[in-house]
C-alpha cells in the first residue's frame, strides 16, 4: 500500500484525495462547515426530516407508509404513491393514489415538458407570425416565439416566401 496517499484527516482510509490532501466526504465537510473533522449531523430514529419536499420516518417516505396502511398491503417496487395535489408533503389518504411505475412516469414527465393537467388548463395564448401574419397558438413555455413555423422562420432570414422553390 506504499505509495499511495491517503487522506489527510486521522483515522480516514480513503486514498486519492480531491483537495486539500482530504477525501471527497472531509473536503465537503470543510467547505460547508469550515472543520473538516465536524461529525455528521444524524436524525434521532423517528426524528421526520424532510428530503425533496417528501418527508421521512425511519427511512421511509412518510406517504408510502401512509398508502400501504390503508390498503392493508406491502407496495410492490412498480407502484407510486401520487400526490394528486402535487404538494409532496400532503400526505392525506384522498390525496394519495397509488399508479402504476409508467402511469406516475407519464403525468410527472408532461409536468416536467410544461404540460399542465387537464384541471390546470390556462386560457390559451395566440400570436401574429411574423413572417405570413397567420395567427398561431403558443404552447406553454413558449411565449416568446415570432414566427408560426420553422419554415416561416427560414424564410424570413432568407428573405424568401415560405412556399419558394429554387
Amino acid at each position: 500500500m506504499e505509495g499511495k496517499e491517503r487522506c489527510k484527516i486521522n483515522g480516514c482510509v480513503i486514498e486519492y484525495p480531491l483537495s486539500l490532501g482530504m477525501c471527497k466526504s472531509h473536503y465537503m465537510r470543510w467547505w460547508r462547515y469550515g472543520n473538516a473533522e465536524t461529525p455528521l449531523k444524524k436524525n434521532k430514529p423517528g426524528t421526520p426530516y424532510y428530503a425533496h419536499g417528501y418527508k421521512i420516518i425511519n427511512g421511509k417516505r412518510e406517504h408510502r407508509t401512509i398508502m400501504e396502511k390503508h390498503l392493508g398491503r406491502s407496495l410492490l417496487p412498480r407502484e407510486h404513491v401520487h400526490h394528486i395535489n402535487g404538494i409532496k408533503d400532503d400526505n392525506r389518504v384522498e390525496n394519495l393514489q397509488v399508479l402504476d411505475i409508467r402511469e406516475h412516469g407519464s403525468i410527472e414527465g408532461k409536468k416536467a415538458l410544461g404540460i399542465p393537467k387537464p384541471t390546470m388548463r390556462k386560457e390559451p395564448v395566440y400570436h401574429i407570425c411574423l413572417f405570413c401574419k397567420q395567427e398561431f397558438r403558443i404552447i406553454d413555455g413558449h411565449h416568446k416565439r415570432k414566427y408560426c413555423s420553422h419554415a416561416c422562420y427560414s424564410s424570413n432570414k432568407k428573405g424568401k416566401p415560405w412556399n419558394w422553390k429554387p
